[in-house]
């Protein structure tokens, strides 16, 4: 589950936001139902949204190694640092 970190992290954060606009369009066209607003779903972009989220970790899980790698990196950098002293 570690390993894929940054892919789930995108995707939650992609759930998130799509919940978020979902209900806050549907609060809109509520507010503007009299003006002639319907509320509807674009299912299609929704699901591409969520496709370019997920795709857009993948270069940071492989490049970096997931969490993993960033501990390593990190422990690495720290190092150089302390013996730099």
């Amino acid at each position: 589950m570690v390993r894929y970190e940054s892919i789930v992290t995108a995707l939650i954060g992609a759930a998130l936001g799509m919940a978020v606009g979902i209900f806050l369009g549907g609060l809109a066209s509520l507010a503007l139902s009299d003006k002639g607003v319907v509320f509807a779903l674009p299912y299609k972009s929704l699901a591409a949204a969520n496709g370019r989220a997920a795709s857009a970790a993948l270069p940071v899980e492989f490049s970096f190694g997931g969490a993993r790698g960033q501990a390593r990196a990190a422990e690495d950098h720290q190092a150089e640092s302390v013996s730099s002293d």
